[in-house]
């Protein structure tokens, strides 16, 4: 409940700063698009800050480290393919090691979740389980 107040409050900063600071150089860039993007800039923080603690609650801290490597390797791959930027042989190295590794650690966790499932059976089955020797 806090990420509205805490938009009202960097909108309303970040707007009279801008006013202080600036006004007697560029007056004339407050306009409806400056402060549309001032709000989408908020949206999207507050929407990260979100999407960090949907991330880690449903997963873990590990896996939301490997998803910020795989986004940094998108961003690499955009870069290059939108922006032409060049590509040098570490690049490359260093993005196939990371694919590797979130590959890895994918295969590992999927192998470890079938483990649990297998030692740990669900829990109505345990119940019926009970109730059938209980009877």
């Amino acid at each position: 409940m806090q990420a509205p107040i805490y938009l009202k409050i960097i909108y309303n900063c970040s707007y009279f700063c801008y006013r202080i600071w600036l006004y007697d150089y560029i007056t004339h860039i407050v306009t409806f698009v400056f402060q549309t993007f001032i709000i989408m800039s908020c949206v999207i923080a507050v929407s990260v800050n979100f999407s960090t603690f949907l991330v880690i609650g449903k997963t873990s801290p590990v896996t939301y480290q490997v998803l910020g490597h795989l986004k940094t390797c998108l961003v690499l791959g955009f870069g290059y393919t939108l922006l032409h930027d060049p590509f040098t042989e570490r690049n490359i190295i260093g993005i196939l090691v990371a694919v590797f590794g979130m590959g890895l650690y994918s295969y590992f966790c999927t192998q470890e979740n079938k483990k649990k499932l297998v030692v740990d059976p669900p829990l109505s089955s345990q119940v019926n389980f009970f109730t059938n020797f209980l009877t």
